[in-house]
């Protein structure tokens, strides 16, 4: 069974690398539905890998540069960090809000990345696939500013993982600030075991961990060795 981690380090990568295309191809003159968006930039995600993958091969971190490079603008990062930690959002300090997010958007970035390449085939695995790996389902128009986005991702054993996406639109662009894979939700998740953590030790001992988490993910990779689980 693969496992869920690495399917939301698939995702992140598809979705990354699709947007990487379509932030490079300009604003569209007619706003376009965010699944109809999404397909679009995903057909592109091979070409984008092929031409990377070199580049990947001799120094694995790179992964980690281009993903980061993209994400910033496509996904809502500020957004998820509120949901993620609910409550204690509400009582950390500009200054504890700021760490997190930076935190919280090189953990997502390095952690799930790292999911592929934990084993030197991964990549390959994907770029002989030509198309096919995601299919992005028709939806319901948005309700105001907010919708999600289903699409299905066809692993190379046969199975279909059903994926959600959150979406809103802010200041014109669709953004992404929460993935479901297989029914469980990203956001979710984190949101159960960081309000663990700061029970225990409080806000700026879960920021302090995943600083420390975050370079020891570079340290692994940079190393060659397999990434932290």
């Amino acid at each position: 069974m693969v496992s869920t981690r690495r399917l939301h380090g698939f995702v992140i990568t598809l979705l990354a690398f699709g947007l990487l295309l379509g932030a490079s191809a300009g604003a569209a003159s007619v706003p376009q539905a965010p699944e109809q968006l999404m397909t679009e930039v995903s057909r592109q995600m091979l070409d984008t890998l092929k031409r990377e993958r070199e580049a990947v091969r001799e120094r694995p971190q790179h992964l980690f540069d281009l993903v980061d490079e993209v994400l910033g603008p496509h996904v809502d990062f500020p957004r998820m960090s509120g949901w993620v930690l609910g409550k204690y959002w509400r009582q950390a300090s500009a200054e504890q809000r700021k760490r997190f997010i930076s935190a919280f958007r090189i953990m997502m970035v390095r952690f799930y990345t790292a999911a592929l390449l934990d084993d030197p085939n991964q990549l390959d695995d994907l770029l002989a696939r030509d198309d096919g790996l995601i299919t992005f389902l028709p939806g319901r128009p948005a309700e105001g500013d907010t919708t999600t986005v289903r699409s299905e991702v066809h692993m190379n054993d046969g199975k279909v993982v059903q994926v959600l996406f959150a979406v809103h639109n802010r200041d014109g662009d669709w953004k992404v600030y929460d993935v479901t894979v297989e029914g469980v939700s990203l956001v979710t998740n984190y949101r159960t075991s960081f309000a663990q953590e700061i029970q225990q030790g409080g806000i700026d001992a879960l920021i302090t961990r995943l600083e420390e988490r975050n370079q020891a993910l570079m340290d692994q990779v940079v190393n060659g060795k397999k990434a932290a689980q």
